[in-house]
């Protein structure tokens, strides 16, 4: 039967992933939109809760959705068990550890917790992760994820965006670095509708040449 077929199991776990993490953010939101802020005096109160949801199961049922151990509620056999996201709760972590001005090491912690804990996330997560890593001065780790970013897409702006950073950072290499963005911006350019593409995502490597030139006193 067609269920058999690997290509269905592979459908089935991807809308497996799907709904989990659509549950997992649900919780979590629920969590958050308890405080009318983050501040130091609940900081541990919120993310105590977060890490409650880790390994949790939670059940959905159409639209409706309860964590294990709910108050109140009783399995009818209709729901999915799925387990909670790690990968969705450490993002959110990260958000809050960011928002109330943690150490940065802090931040990469968390940031390098949700992209090992799913690729869908990671893709999203590693240009963010690798200029963390250039401004804490982790310049090989960067160095990795920037390869790792070209990798999985050679059209990204983001490889050029970290190179530039290590070239200005570590290397103290001014010039290269805005040759590196000049060479980015080109290659949008060449790309199918690069024009349109260069204000969307090309400012990122404008900005970087501009404080390379300001280096070169330029």
């Amino acid at each position: 039967t067609a269920k058999n077929l690997p290509m269905y199991k592979n459908i089935k776990d991807i809308e497996n992933q799907i709904v989990s993490m659509q549950a997992t953010v649900m919780l979590i939101q629920d969590v958050i939109g308890g405080y009318a802020d983050v501040t130091d005096n609940n900081y541990d109160e919120i993310m105590g809760k977060l890490d409650a949801l880790s390994g949790k199961k939670v059940y959905v049922d159409g639209s409706e959705y309860h964590l294990e151990g709910e108050e109140g509620f009783t399995l009818t056999g209709k729901e999915e068990g799925y387990t909670c996201d790690d990968a969705w709760i450490n993002m959110y972590k990260y958000s809050v550890v960011q928002y109330i001005g943690k150490d940065e090491k802090v931040i990469a912690e968390y940031l390098s917790k949700a992209a090992e804990g799913s690729d869908y996330l990671a893709k999203l997560v590693n240009p963010l992760l690798a200029s963390t890593y250039v401004g804490i001065g982790e310049y090989e780790k960067a160095e990795t994820l920037a390869e790792k970013i070209r990798e999985d897409n050679k059209e990204s702006v983001d490889y050029y965006m970290v190179k530039a950073m290590l070239s200005r950072y570590r290397d103290k290499d001014y010039q290269k670095g805005a040759d590196i963005c000049v060479n980015g911006l080109n290659m949008l350019a060449s790309i199918p509708d690069g024009d349109d593409y260069i204000p969307q995502m090309g400012y990122i490597l404008s900005m970087q040449k501009t404080l390379n030139y300001i280096m070169l006193e330029d």
